[in-house]
């Protein structure tokens, strides 16, 4: 049985089989992976957080880490924010507004865009700013190509990644922070953003020459 295993966690309007590329990478890398599903519209936040922590916790490994795509970072944030997650593990969150997301404000300040923010984006958006939970490692990933349907609903600073700017990607605490060269989708299908992740949770940093944000 593999010693350590991966939750994975996706993002918006989309479901646990986007994940499956970035699993098989994660598996062929030695360690256990699933990923689990969230109601990212009809859910609150803290319902997501407590069902994806519900079973990271059902995992008889050594250390569960988490990844998270996009709002996915953001619901595997919230669950170590309520200390949901006991088990030693890592953090990467890949795309994942965790400053703030101009994208989803401008959907949600329209009446005929609203239902496409959800109740999970909104719940985040209602809180305060974040920082990383003590005694956790979280590692960021963002991307630098602008292409997507984000910058066609707002007007996003530069570099983003056509959903999430580059600058709402930070966290303050973060033990570590790179930009690659994808656009917001692209990063799922990354074989860098891959190779990034293994090393971080193996190391807690990233690969070393890589361009820090």
């Amino acid at each position: 049985m593999h010693k350590e295993a991966v939750v994975l966690v996706h993002g918006l309007w989309m479901r646990g089989a986007v994940m499956a590329w970035l699993a098989r990478r994660l598996e062929a890398a030695g360690y256990a992976s699933c990923a689990p599903g969230y109601h990212s519209l009809g859910e609150a936040l803290d319902a997501a957080a407590r069902r994806i922590a519900a079973v990271a916790k059902t995992l008889p490994h050594d250390a569960v880490h988490l990844v998270g795509h996009s709002l996915g970072g953001l619901v595997l944030l919230r669950a170590d924010q309520l200390g949901l997650l006991p088990q030693p593990g890592r953090r990467v969150l890949i795309a994942s507004p965790a400053g703030a997301s101009a994208a989803a404000r401008a959907l949600a300040a329209r009446s005929w865009s609203r239902a496409l923010v959800g109740q999970c984006l909104a719940d985040w958006l209602a809180l305060p700013p974040s920082a990383t939970p003590a005694g956790r490692d979280y590692g960021l990933i963002a991307g630098n190509r602008p292409f997507g349907m984000g910058s066609l609903i707002a007007r996003l600073e530069s570099p983003h990644d056509g959903a999430v700017a580059l600058s709402e990607t930070k966290l303050h605490g973060a033990r570590d922070h790179i930009v690659l060269p994808s656009s917001h989708s692209g990063l799922l299908l990354s074989a860098a953003v891959a190779n990034e992740t293994v090393h971080f949770l193996r190391h807690g940093r990233f690969l070393p020459g890589s361009r820090r944000a």
